[in-house]
């Protein structure tokens, strides 16, 4: 059965959050560390944090990501879907996995 036009926006939403390539690169970075800062993203990925920010809000409302708050800190980690798309990149082989991403970003990773 083909999905009706409001069902396939549902579904892709978060495919669409993938959509960046820093949000591919906030995700890599997420599931390093498992959670991290917006601030900590930042450092991880080389970008501003204003940025990481947009594109952290993108991938909120799509359900990648999930926030949590600690005091002032808030946290993001991948939510299931996030992990789910994650899993499939790996096994299609777009993504390598977790212990071979090379440390230098810039020569080859993830730029």
């Amino acid at each position: 059965m083909i999905p009706t036009r409001a069902q396939a926006s549902i579904v892709s939403r978060p495919f669409r959050a993938f959509g960046a390539g820093m949000r591919l690169q906030i995700v890599v970075a997420l599931d390093a560390a498992d959670a991290l800062t917006a601030g900590g993203l930042s450092d991880a990925i080389g970008e501003p944090i204003s940025a990481v920010n947009h594109h952290l809000a993108i991938m909120l409302r799509a359900g990648v990501v999930g926030m949590t708050r600690e005091g002032r800190l808030r946290w993001f980690a991948l939510a299931d879907p996030g992990l789910r798309l994650l899993a499939a990149a790996r096994g299609a082989g777009l993504i390598p996995p977790r212990d071979v991403i090379p440390d230098d970003t810039t020569a080859g990773g993830l730029s």
